[in-house]
C-alpha cells in the first residue's frame, strides 16, 4: 500500500512538471494545476476576475433605455452607470447582443428600447425567426453566411 502512495505522488509530480513545461500559461495555476475556468465557454468565464452580474445587466438595460444601442463609450464614461465602466465596449456589445438574442447589434444602432420588456420582445422575435431558419445557437441568432450565386 505504501508503494502505491509513493507511485501516485511521483506520477502526480511528473504530470505537474509536464504541464508546467508543455501547457500554455493561461491554462495553469501558479502551482502547476489546471485552471478549470479556462475550459468554460467564454460567456461563463470571468472577465478580469468578475462575471457580468445581475446588477451589471440591470444597469446595461437602464443605459440602453436612456442612451440607446451604439452609445457604448458614453455608457462606459457616464457616472450614472458606474458598473459599466469596468467592461470593454466589446463586452458591452456582447451583453447587449444576448439581451436581444442576436450577434449583430449594429442593426439596432440608435434604438432606445422602452424597457426590459421591449428587449425581451425583440429577443423572442429574433429567437422565433432564427429557429425557423435553423440559425439559433448559444442563446442567440447567428449570422447567415452570404452565399453568392454569381460564380456558380
Amino acid at each position: 500500500m505504501q508503494t502505491d502512495s509513493i507511485d501516485r505522488s511521483a506520477r502526480e509530480e511528473y504530470a505537474r512538471q509536464m504541464r508546467l513545461q508543455l501547457s500554455p500559461p493561461e491554462i495553469l495555476l501558479p502551482d502547476g494545476s489546471v485552471h478549470q475556468d479556462y475550459f468554460l465557454p467564454a460567456r461563463f468565464r470571468a472577465h478580469g476576475g468578475r462575471l457580468f452580474a445581475l446588477e451589471d445587466r440591470q444597469e446595461l438595460i437602464r443605459a440602453l433605455v436612456e442612451e440607446g444601442f451604439g452609445a457604448w463609450e458614453s455608457m462606459k464614461e457616464a457616472p450614472r452607470y458606474p458598473r459599466l465602466a469596468q467592461w470593454s465596449v466589446d463586452e458591452l456589445q456582447a451583453a447587449a447582443a444576448q439581451l436581444v438574442g442576436t450577434e449583430d447589434v449594429a442593426q439596432y444602432a440608435g434604438w432606445k428600447p422602452s424597457g426590459a420588456a421591449a428587449l425581451s420582445e425583440e429577443r423572442e422575435k429574433n429567437r422565433s425567426e432564427a429557429l425557423s431558419q435553423g440559425r439559433w445557437d448559444a442563446q442567440r441568432c447567428v449570422a447567415r453566411y452570404a452565399q453568392s450565386t454569381d460564380n456558380v
